[in-house]
């Protein structure tokens, strides 16, 4: 299945959350401790000329506390757009590398693909104003 994840024009919100599953987890052995220490990065490229637009931006790793089963806490891996970054509509494809410190492992998420990131156009720009 492929991921498909909207954001209008000039947005910093929604945030980009990608599930690293239990699967995922057991899959490549990726225990409690290991979630500890990683770095997260984000890159996106525009799908039409190949050209990125984000590379090897942070991210970071949370822990979703909206989940029904205790026995499988589920992490998330989180992107938070800049305004700069959403200027410009169009198709892009994304992809976060986690990269466990302590054991070595990195992995690109989503595996074997990207996440398809659709940047739709925005007749207005709004300012949080605090």
């Amino acid at each position: 299945m492929n991921k498909t994840f909207f954001i209008k024009q000039n947005s910093t919100l929604p945030t980009l959350d990608y599930d690293l599953s239990w699967s995922i987890r057991n899959k490549y052995e990726v225990s409690e401790e290991m979630l500890k220490n990683v770095a997260v990065t984000f890159s996106m490229f525009n799908t039409e000329t190949g050209r990125y637009s984000v590379v090897n931006k942070s991210g970071e790793i949370i822990f979703n506390e909206d989940v029904n089963n205790i026995d499988d806490p589920r992490y998330l891996i989180r992107y938070c757009f800049t305004e700069r970054e959403t200027r410009k509509c169009g198709n892009y494809g994304g992809e976060f590398v986690v990269d466990f410190l302590d054991s070595g492992l990195k992995l690109k998420l989503p595996i074997n693909k990207f996440i398809d990131i659709i940047i739709t156009p925005s007749k207005t720009k709004t300012e949080v104003v605090l």
